[in-house]
């Protein structure tokens, strides 16, 4: 009879293998994700200025008034679409 072998090294070497590529993945993941958080500040920020820049005028045209509620609104569903969790590829499993 012959006797049973197990290539634990093998196996080993595998798992390790597979453990680079998640590595990979999880920082692409976290780049996508500071990606988001820039999107993001330069969203609050372009918001923000647009606001000042409104207040400090002296005067205020209803058109002025209309594009920065348009402004407004958008930044929202930006914001809104930019941090949806279904957005994530995390939120998507794969098969193996």
């Amino acid at each position: 009879m012959k006797k049973f072998s197990f290539p634990l090294g093998r196996v080993m070497d595998w798992r390790r293998t597979q453990e680079r590529i998640e590595e990979g993945k999880l920082e692409q993941l976290h780049a996508e994700l500071r990606a988001i958080d820039a999107q993001e500040a330069v969203l609050n920020l372009a918001r923000a200025q647009s606001e000042r820049e409104l207040v400090s005028a002296g005067s205020v045209t209803g058109f002025q008034l209309a594009a920065l509620d348009a402004f407004k609104r958008y930044t929202i569903a930006e914001r809104a679409r930019i941090s949806a969790p279904g957005r994530l590829p995390a939120a998507h499993p794969q098969a193996d």
